[in-house]
């Protein structure tokens, strides 16, 4: 068992080499299964692919959100632009976004949107209610998003929140990695 640990601890190091993170940052020990010693299923980030190239830094351990801030004015956007929408500049940059905000407003999605353009993992026999909704990341922007939580009736304008980036879908035998936010106190 150790040799298998020391081997697979070989093709960890090989493939952060490569440029490429695990997506469990805490596991202490792995077998060869992929279970982790607390547990946890390990994915492969080779077997991961962003909902939209651009978003959000990946792979990585501290995912953020990438926007752009105008050069001339100073104005914060999300998605990341060529150009500012305020001032008409088009000098910008990519910025990284703060992980944590509060939720400016939010509302709960209570029937299965329409496919397309709607790709979300739920069929009409598996939708359950979800919260949707901005929240603001300080000095920057406000971000429309999924949330992520376990009780929809805890969410309170105002609550802080934390950005998570996890599968949302599986496509073509990858799994699609999107972001979320979820109350602080639950991460």
């Amino acid at each position: 068992m150790a040799q298998a640990a020391q081997a697979h601890g070989g093709l960890i190091r090989e493939i952060r080499a490569k440029g490429f993170q695990c997506a469990a940052e805490s596991v202490k020990t792995v077998n060869l299964a992929g279970i982790s010693s607390e547990g946890r299923q390990m994915a492969s980030v080779a077997n991961q692919v962003p909902i939209a190239e651009g978003l959000f830094t990946w792979p990585s351990n501290d995912p953020r959100l990438l926007g752009s801030k105008c050069q001339s004015c100073g104005v914060v956007t999300f998605p990341a632009q060529g150009g500012c929408p305020a001032c008409c500049g088009e000098a910008t940059e990519t910025v990284e976004m703060e992980r944590r905000g509060k939720l400016w407003t939010w509302t709960i999605q209570g029937f299965l949107p329409n496919r397309p353009p709607y790709e979300g993992p739920e069929t009409p026999e598996t939708f359950a209610p979800f919260g949707v909704g901005y929240v603001e990341l300080p000095g920057q922007v406000r971000v429309e998003t999924r949330i992520k939580t376990k009780d929809l009736s805890k969410l309170r304008i105002g609550m802080d929140m934390e950005l998570v980036v996890e599968k949302y879908v599986e496509r073509d035998g990858k799994d699609v990695i999107a972001y979320f936010f979820s109350p602080a106190d639950e991460i």
